[in-house]
């Protein structure tokens, strides 16, 4: 069983090696404390050519940039439109200007649109606010569509396209009921030896953590090509000393503004409700909520902010099973 391990893990590193090396942009985002400064990062999401941005804030520009978060959360409560809720978002990105926290080389004016969603395809948006589609989910209080997104929240990630296809190959090759069925078939019917090397392979990764799971939180920055940012809510997480699965909801708010009119998800766990495949994670599967995301996300210590707009939000209270 060892060298059909080694043989598995050979493999599996020749699949990671084909998948990431065209990846070549890779930026990973932090949040720190570094004495009385506290560092934060900026990124642009859903337009390509500017680089993230990183400034160390005092700790009296920290707790007013917070207050004014308390402050931006609560102008949105009271507001119930999109055409409402858009000088708001314009507002906010000439305050987040105050504090340097723009993406480098971006100026006000182009964070704005970015952040109303300016720069999102509009002919495919007005095809798409037509359909029937949307008017079948406009009852659900869980859903908006092309809807102006402002959140604060913890726990949570963000991929493109290429990280979200190749964690989609993985999970259906290793963690779903289809393959669970194709190895119970394989045994079933007498194939033995090829069920062996399937779960030689399965084990290998489960063993040494492989891609997604090693490389997970590098690679979930990778998006080259700037488009189609998919955000996670809530996360499904092993717990390797009691060996046994716990479930941990994202906390913080989303506020959305869109065809749905206004959806606010606050004072409740939050959770992914998009029907798409779980991201992977070292440990974890983090829950997909908020889809086609333009705008800015601002990494802060223990907490980010995202401010845009997106094709489709849906967030539930309850963990999918």
């Amino acid at each position: 069983m060892e060298m059909k391990k080694i043989l598995a893990l050979v493999v599996i590193l020749l699949f990671i090696g084909v998948a990431i090396a065209p990846s070549i942009n890779i930026s990973v985002v932090k949040a720190s404390n570094d004495n009385d400064l506290v560092e934060v990062t900026t990124q642009a999401c859903g337009i390509k050519g500017f680089r993230d941005t990183t400034v160390k804030l005092t700790g009296q520009q920290y707790q007013n940039l917070e207050q004014y978060l308390v402050d931006f959360r609560a102008r949105l409560n009271q507001t119930t439109t999109r055409e409402e809720a858009v000088p708001i978002f314009k507002e906010a990105v000439v305050e987040l200007n105050k504090y340097g926290l723009l993406p480098k080389g971006m100026s006000v004016n182009q964070v704005q649109h970015l952040v109303t969603g300016r720069y999102q395809k509009t002919g495919v948006y007005h095809l798409i606010e037509k359909t029937s589609f949307r008017n079948q989910m406009n009852d659900s209080n869980n859903s908006n569509f092309l809807c102006l997104v402002g959140s604060v929240t913890d726990g949570m990630i963000s991929v493109g396209p290429v990280v979200r296809w190749i964690n989609n190959i993985m999970y259906l090759l290793f963690l779903s009921d289809l393959s669970k069925n194709l190895f119970d078939f394989l045994y079933e019917h007498g194939y033995i030896l090829i069920f062996e090397v399937l779960a030689g392979i399965c084990s290998a990764v489960a063993e040494v953590l492989l891609l997604p799971w090693m490389f997970g939180p590098i690679i979930t920055t990778i998006n080259p090509f700037k488009i189609l940012y998919t955000l996670t809510f809530g996360r499904k997480s092993w717990d390797s000393l009691y060996h046994h699965y716990e479930y941990i909801p994202t906390s913080g708010w989303v506020a959305t503004f869109g065809l749905n009119g206004k959806r606010i998800f606050q004072d409740q766990p939050l959770w992914g409700h998009l029907p798409q495949f779980p991201i992977s994670g070292i440990f974890d599967l983090y829950y997909p909520g908020i889809f086609d995301f333009t705008g800015i996300g601002i990494i802060l210590p223990g907490k980010q902010i995202h401010l845009g707009s997106a094709l489709w939000v849906e967030i539930g209270s309850e963990p999918l099973s």
